[in-house]
């Protein structure tokens, strides 16, 4: 087998050619959609304030974007300049033909050849040109000649025919597209250092990076450490402020870049301090970390007082401290899904919901308990008062939006027309939700034997829908939910998955103290309150635009009876939107399955199996013919010796 080396260098344009493509075609591709959804979101940030809006654009000016411009402008320069240096680098291989240097075609006859050759003769023999045009001729003339005797040879012609030569079948040969300079000896030592640096130190590197990371991270990106300390700190019964105590202590913030903020004991007293007036706001609580703990927990009290101070929108002035802040409650969104594992695993329900309801609040910049109204813009303490009253109690938008123009107006009549319409215009915003049909049913069973009975695997159809602005919450009568699985069509989605992304079609939430964008979804999960237990996993909708249907399967319960079951309908990033609906169960006795006997026909006697049922049945009747005769010789035998003794006795 013979190599050969790229001695022009086009082979090795064309493979750094065709890798350039195949990077900066979907990149270009990617970066153009980037663009005009960019575009399309103008509408949804109208209902960010200024100050969200400056921080994000801040965040997408310092992002990678400008460098992304950069790469592409020089990747299509380099992939310009590129194809020039192929199409001006001649071809170094040309294909040897006959027919095209005689110029005849190939369904010519021997006579038509050789007349060709004849013309071809006058014109470009040595002995028919010019002196000055004798050694052009002459080259022309031997390669006539070749090609003359290769038609007019049929063993010749033949193997040229069949296998592209006239001395036949060839030997292999391959090229490698590397310009030869690499295979130069005085290039050795520079080949040497860039293999050695590649295959001996590079990719080792990046393997053990790799494996390291593998060993220490989840799939979820959490670190290993992380989950085992939640693994023994989360219990049963931890509430929301043990969670953002648990979060704050986590080690995950070990790794965090952002710790080069100037905030001394000083800096820290007066941001506590800060923190303490803006509860007030809120609620007659403390939040406080004694001196000790603040001592021996440096880095868990920094994040505590981060987090905290984003719950009661204290404002950071520190540029530094602010941008780690940001971060901190990023780290703590992606925790809190951590701890949400470790709750499933263990099928806590009240630890579930409060990792959710936790979400909801750091999203909106909310304490724990407070009304729902918050999330407003222009809510102040003092509305709030009129809102908590003897003779009523709006805790939520959805109260809020229920009330009449008038008693709406009237509850917020400390607002100008402007301030009322933006309210109205947020709080109308927000994304609701409702159950319209929940259906039990076990499938893969006959219909008069479907029956929902004790420790089978029932399945729990739901199906749900998007309210907006105005739309009722109510319908009359129950939606009917299609229970026909096409499970072809069901591995294809699952397929599907595997590959594309859910897009959330809904527009950003509004939370202007959460420096990212949020985009609603729903968590869904069933559970028994009584006993503090969940049934199913919670499951995340992100892609609920108009309506869906999602299915449930567990075990129903190893007795009969009707058992409540609680349907939880879960925001991730707003404040009284949440559904709490009980479900019944009923669970009935095990139908009893009819016995049917098979009625197995005889075989026929011209069969196979015939003949050798009758062959059978006749060894079965000799033997018993046998077996009957023996017993009779063994009873005749039997009277002579009674006779025998009956005799001997009247002697």
């Amino acid at each position: 087998m013979k190599y050969e080396y790229d001695e022009t260098g086009a082979n090795f344009s064309y493979f750094i050619l065709s890798l350039l493509i195949l990077v900066l075609v979907p990149f270009t591709i990617h970066t153009i959609k980037s663009l005009g959804k960019k575009e399309k979101s103008v509408k949804s940030e109208l209902l960010l304030n200024d100050k969200k809006k400056a921080r994000l654009n801040a965040k997408k000016k310092g992002n990678s974007s400008n460098l992304k411009f950069v790469f592409l402008i020089l990747g299509w320069v380099l992939v310009g300049l590129l194809v020039v240096k192929v199409i001006h680098t001649p071809a170094d291989y040309v294909e040897w033909d006959p027919y095209q240097i005689m110029d005849i075609k190939r369904s010519s006859t021997p006579a038509q050849i050789k007349k060709q050759y004849k013309m071809l003769g006058l014109k470009y023999h040595p002995d028919k040109v010019e002196e000055k045009d004798r050694a052009a001729a002459e080259d022309r003339w031997i390669e006539i000649t070749k090609a003359y005797k290769v038609l007019t040879d049929d063993e010749a012609r033949r193997n040229f025919e069949e296998y592209g030569h006239p001395d036949g079948k060839q030997s292999f040969s391959l090229g490698i597209a590397l310009p030869a300079w690499l295979a130069e000896s005085k290039n050795s030592f520079i080949v040497l250092v860039l293999y050695s640096s590649v295959f001996a130190i590079a990719l080792p590197i990046l393997v053990h990076k790799w494996w390291k990371n593998s060993k220490s991270y989840t799939r979820d990106k959490l670190l290993q450490t992380t989950m085992a300390k939640f693994y023994h700190e989360v219990k049963e019964k931890t509430s929301i402020n043990g969670l953002l105590d648990i979060i704050a202590n986590s080690p995950e913030y070990e790794c965090n870049k952002i710790q080069n903020a100037n905030m001394g004991v000083t800096s820290i007293e007066q941001a506590l301090t800060e923190v303490k007036l803006s509860m007030s706001n809120f609620s007659s609580d403390r939040w406080d970390k004694t001196k000790k703990y603040r001592q021996d927990n440096p880095r868990a009290f920094r994040n505590a007082l981060l987090l905290n101070a984003h719950l009661y929108r204290v404002q950071i002035d520190n540029a530094k401290l602010q941008e780690e802040q940001e971060s901190v409650i990023e780290f703590a969104l992606r925790l809190l899904g951590g701890i949400l594992q470790i709750s499933v695993a263990h099928s806590w329900l009240d630890v579930t919901n409060n990792c959710i309801e936790l979400g909801q609040l750091i999203v909106q910049a909310i304490p724990p308990h407070q009304n729902g109204l918050f999330q407003l813009p222009y809510i102040t303490p003092e509305i709030i008062k009129h809102c908590e009253t003897k003779k009523r109690s709006i805790t939520t938008i959805k109260d809020l939006l229920e009330l009449s123009e008038e008693d709406r107006k009237s509850l917020l009549r400390t607002l100008d027309d402007e301030q009322y319409n933006e309210v109205v215009k947020v709080a109308k915003s927000f994304p609701r939700i409702k159950v319209t049909n929940v259906e039990f049913k076990v499938l893969g069973e006959r219909e008069d034997e479907a029956a929902i009975a004790p420790g089978v695997f029932v399945t729990c159809f739901i199906k749900l829908r998007q309210i907006r602005n105005d739309d009722p919450e109510t319908v009359e009568g129950e939606e009917i939910i299609d229970t026909e699985i096409d499970e072809v069509e069901e591995k294809k989605k699952k397929m599907r998955t595997l590959f594309d992304n859910a897009s959330n079609p809904n527009d950003p939430v509004y939370a202007p103290y959460l420096m990212m964008e949020k985009r609603p979804g729903w968590w869904l999960m069933m559970g028994n309150p009584q006993v503090n237990k969940s049934l199913t996993p919670p499951t995340k909708i992100n892609d609920l635009y108009d309506e869906k249907v999602l299915r449930f399967t567990f075990q129903t319960p190893p007795k009969t009876g009707t058992y409540p079951i609680t349907l939880y309908v879960k925001s991730d990033c707003s404040l009284g939107f949440d559904i709490v609906q009980e479900v019944k169960l009923v669970v009935v006795p095990a139908p009893k399955y009819h016995v049917f006997e098979d009625e197995i026909s005889e075989p026929e006697e011209d069969s196979l199996a015939g003949q050798l049922a009758a062959m059978k049945q006749e060894m079965a009747n000799e033997k018993a013919k046998k077996l009957a005769n023996k017993n009779q010789k063994s009873e005749e035998n039997d009277d002579e010796d009674s006779t025998d003794y009956e005799s001997s006795d009247d002697e």
